[in-house]
């Protein structure tokens, strides 16, 4: 095979390998949109459940979208109840986004933290990272703290009190984007963008709980009392800076060696 071939099927791999392979810009959540349920154990395809029986599926016109959203239900008398989580990434995230959709069922007590988001370093229980609806405000944990970002959800109510969702009732659907930077280095930073019937707001905070890289991403309930939310549409996926970066680099070094081949 001739040298020029031989370097075209080079470039060629690279590309493959780039577009395939564990840097690739795609969705790094697997049933992000909770479709893959099996109803004999209760439970979603790819999650990892602890305190499983606060998380149950909703169907039909209750969910979100499609034919399944996760339902997280809160337990009585308890102040933290149950985690869903899954692993994103092995080597930890550095630059990412997360999006997902949710919906309060209802909010009884605005005093109790309650549905939580929250980004891990691995998969330990404490976080780098946790947003909190207390009350309809979304609040960011810093390590010192809840504090209020002023970004509002809003809520479906229960207007004939039966508790019941299915029944009628149109769902509020809220939409939640993290934009990451910098995990793991003092350069880290967290936007969080809020759109729903209240408009879309965003909050950008450097105060963090921890600095780490990302691995796993979950939901908490957290408080009992507070309510019950749905989550759908889950994704996450990594700040294409890396991947474009060693992209370059490699088709850098293909040419450099071309030309010396040729010359």
């Amino acid at each position: 095979m001739s040298t020029p071939k031989i370097f075209g099927n080079l470039l060629v791999a690279i590309c493959c390998i780039v577009a395939t392979g564990p840097l690739a810009l795609g969705d790094l959540i697997t049933n992000g949109n909770f479709e893959l349920y099996d109803s004999g154990t209760g439970t979603f395809d790819s999650w990892y459940y602890e305190g499983a029986s606060v998380v149950s599926a909703a169907t039909g016109s209750t969910a979100l979208a499609g034919t399944y959203s996760a339902w997280l239900q809160h337990q009585s008398g308890q102040t933290q109840t149950g985690r869903l989580r899954q692993t994103v990434s092995d080597n930890g995230l550095v630059d990412f986004t997360v999006e997902l959709d949710f919906a309060v069922l209802e909010t009884t007590d605005t005093s109790l933290k309650s549905f939580s988001v929250c980004v891990y370093p691995d998969s330990g229980t404490s976080s780098i990272d946790a947003l909190a609806i207390i009350g309809d405000e979304l609040n960011y944990y810093s390590g010192g703290g809840w504090h209020p970002t002023g970004l509002l959800a809003s809520a479906t109510s229960d207007e004939d009190d039966n508790g019941s969702f299915g029944d009628g009732k149109t769902l509020v659907t809220n939409h939640l984007k993290l934009v990451g930077s910098g995990y793991g280095t003092s350069e880290q930073s967290l936007t969080i963008t809020l759109t729903n019937s209240n408009k879309t707001k965003s909050y950008t905070t450097t105060d963090s709980a921890g600095v780490a890289t990302v691995t796993n991403i979950g939901f908490l309930m957290r408080s009992s009392g507070s309510g019950d939310f749905l989550v759908d549409n889950v994704t996450v996926v990594p700040e294409p800076s890396t991947s474009v970066l060693l992209l370059g680099g490699l088709l850098g070094l293909v040419v450099c060696m071309r030309r010396r081949a040729l010359v």
